[in-house]
């Protein structure tokens, strides 16, 4: 089971901060799961490695001069060695199937890549594409027999904020315009479209740029000689709750873009480079957004007047966003790696599983530590199951298979707290010790990603307690464990802005 990934990606001023970003969103999911994350980069930004460091990721580094992708994949294959990694995650234009097939050759362990050019074959196990209108088919002579695509921006690996943003707040007076061309901005697009919106009366701009833009100094001199209302946010990590006021995004076409979706704002796309024009186009056709003719100050305001002056194709373009992104792609992709790589899934249970769950549940020592310690009979159990059966799309109660054979179950209860479950977990007897409960807490955990799971644990069953650790959760008392979902952690991190 998957326990150490190892993600491959870079991010400086010349590539940008999206693969390191987009990869992060599903190696903070993963981390919720109890699995350590190692990151392998040959460039990466100060802000990219302090939000790295500020998650717990472990950052290694490899030769910057290494510009060939056997040799990077060698260096690769070291640190595999060395930290224990069982999984890599790539995200890099650059190293493609000269450096998978290298790698996958010599290891055994779950290869995963991003991509979204769908040119590059990739030997892989599993790959990701979250571009509008992409299909599996697309990558069927890419990626070996046998793999797994997952395609679409149901796979787009935002991080949670999106997901669970506050509600936009309608507002008077000026339309409200943020400048987003990526952290770094490395060709200087933000300064075009400041050129484009001066002395404008009609609108308020915010620029969104990280403290690595190559061209944040004369980004800060332009803004200050702006007539028009113009500020700069640097190096937030709070997007949507920066956004959730704005009307209009003039933004990058990339992972960006879908963000903005998840919010439901519509886009005005600047196609930054080669792997930006399929999302872009996409979301053309979508009516989610408009794409620049011209990275020219005259195609940035010929292609947003008619915006400006139409709330109502505005919101049209909003609502079309929303409908393609729900934000909740990041967590689908960590569980699709987790049962890539172990065998096991989760399937909601059923009428016939009564009878198989009743023996599990009277197995020798099976009720051990349970609050109830007597078995219960057919017909006590066929009531419970009923009932519980009922009410299982308020409180999930899933049938845990590995390849296909029902090995045991996990649910979720109510409590007194409406946003907190109570998790309880049975493995079969016979497939205990394998890793199999550890995983199945992962997937329950990456299937309800919004709320908070907590455990109660006898206080002398040490080996449930050190499963519960395991899996992410943290010990809240001699016999409580707790697993943060996104709407409680995130109130937090809005507590500290």
């Amino acid at each position: 089971m998957t326990r150490h990934l190892l993600v491959r990606a870079d991010a400086d001023g010349q590539i940008g901060l999206g693969h390191v970003l987009r990869t992060m969103a599903v190696a903070d999911e993963l981390a919720r799961t109890g699995t350590q994350i190692t990151y392998l980069c040959r460039t990466l930004s100060p802000w990219a490695a302090s939000q790295l460091q500020k998650r717990g990721h472990a950052v290694q580094r490899l030769d910057a001069a290494l510009g060939d992708q056997a040799k990077d994949a060698e260096a690769t294959l070291a640190v595999i060695a060395q930290c224990g990694a069982d999984a890599v995650l790539l995200d890099h234009y650059g190293l493609t199937q000269i450096w998978t097939a290298k790698v996958k050759a010599q290891s055994d362990l779950l290869l995963v890549a991003f991509d979204d050019l769908a040119v590059d074959k990739r030997t892989v196990d599993l790959l990701m594409d979250a571009s509008p209108g992409r299909d599996a088919s697309d990558y069927a002579t890419l990626i070996p027999e046998g793999a797994i695509c997952l395609a679409g921006p149901r796979y787009a690996p935002l991080r949670p904020e999106f997901a669970a943003a506050p509600a936009r707040r309608a507002h008077d007076g000026p339309i409200r315009i943020a400048i987003s061309m990526g952290g770094v901005d490395p060709t200087g697009v933000t300064l075009t479209c400041l050129d484009a919106l001066d002395g404008r009366t009609d609108v308020e701009l915010t620029v969104i740029l990280s403290s690595d833009a190559k061209m944040l100094a004369a980004t800060q001199a332009r803004i200050a000689e702006m007539t028009t209302p113009t500020r700069l946010l640097l190096d937030r990590t709070d997007m949507a709750v920066v956004l959730r006021d704005v009307d209009l995004v003039l933004g990058a076409g990339g992972t960006s873009a879908l963000e903005r979706c998840a919010l439901g704002i519509p886009s005005v796309l600047a196609v930054l480079a080669n792997n930006q024009s399929f999302n872009a186009s996409q979301l053309g056709k979508a009516g989610a957004a408009v794409v620049l003719p011209a990275l020219s100050a005259t195609a940035v305001l010929n292609t947003i007047e008619p915006l400006l002056s139409d709330p109502h194709k505005r919101e049209a373009m909003g609502r079309n966003a929303a409908g393609l992104c729900d934000g909740l792609g990041a967590a689908r992709v960590a569980a699709a790696i987790l049962e890539a790589h172990s065998g096991v899934t989760l399937r909601r249970a059923e009428k016939r599983d009564k009878d198989i769950i009743h023996s599990w549940q009277n197995a020798p020592g099976a009720r051990q530590f349970s609050r109830n310690p007597n078995a219960p009979s057919v017909a006590e159990h066929q009531a419970w199951f009923e009932r519980r059966l009922a009410r299982a799309d308020q409180d999930p109660f899933y049938i845990i298979e590995v390849d296909g054979t029902p090995s045991g179950f996990v649910r979720l209860d109510a409590t007194d707290q409406p946003h907190v479950g109570e998790v309880s977990i049975l493995v079969a007897q016979g497939m205990q010790g394998k890793g199999l409960a550890r995983t199945a807490l992962g997937l329950l955990r990456l299937a309800h990603p919004k709320r908070d799971i907590q455990a109660e644990v006898h206080p002398a069953n040490t080996a449930s307690q050190k499963l519960f650790e395991a899996a992410g959760y943290r010990r809240l008392d001699v016999h409580r464990f707790l697993s943060q979902g996104w709407n409680a952690m995130l109130e937090g991190q809005r507590d500290e802005h």
